[in-house]
């Protein structure tokens, strides 16, 4: 199954994956960090759910070079 010179397609669309969900969540929570003046994004949205996206967009941001490394591991 691991072909040393070949490259795993499955980790490159679980690197696609995990880059669109990181950036999405990256840039929604810092689109609300800059307009965070807004009435209903402070109160039901609040700092710790922004914070949190943050961190987590990053992670998957991060796991996505590591699919992509991966993927191209064995070349």
């Amino acid at each position: 199954m691991n072909n040393p010179g070949k490259i795993q397609l499955n980790y490159i669309i679980y690197a696609f994956v995990c880059a669109v969900i990181g950036a999405n969540l990256f840039l929604a929570s810092i689109g609300q960090m800059l307009t965070s003046h807004i009435f209903y994004q402070e109160y039901l949205f609040g700092p710790l759910l922004i914070w949190t996206g943050f961190g987590i967009g990053f992670v998957f941001l991060v796991a996505s070079i590591f699919f992509v490394k991966e993927s191209f591991g064995a070349l």
